[in-house]
């Protein structure tokens, strides 16, 4: 039940204003990466980046281990 900016539960009674929830500026104070497209391409590219070093560096490895195997005398 409401009264103004007052409501009272039905059940027990309790009473507790209404208030409207604060307006949250975009990226004000602490921006939250999560919500920026830019910032989730950037990250998503590092990431594609690191994979394929990683992939060339172990194929390098493989194909210098090989070598060195078939190679020895």
């Amino acid at each position: 039940m409401k009264q103004g900016r007052l409501a009272r539960c039905p059940a027990c009674g309790f009473q507790y204003e209404l208030s409207e929830p604060p307006y949250l500026e975009p990226f004000a104070g602490n921006p939250n990466p999560a919500g920026n497209p830019f910032l989730q391409f950037l990250k998503m590219a590092g990431i594609v980046v690191l994979v394929v070093l990683s992939a060339g560096a172990l194929l390098l490895g493989v194909l210098y281990v090989g070598c060195a195997l078939a190679f020895r005398r």
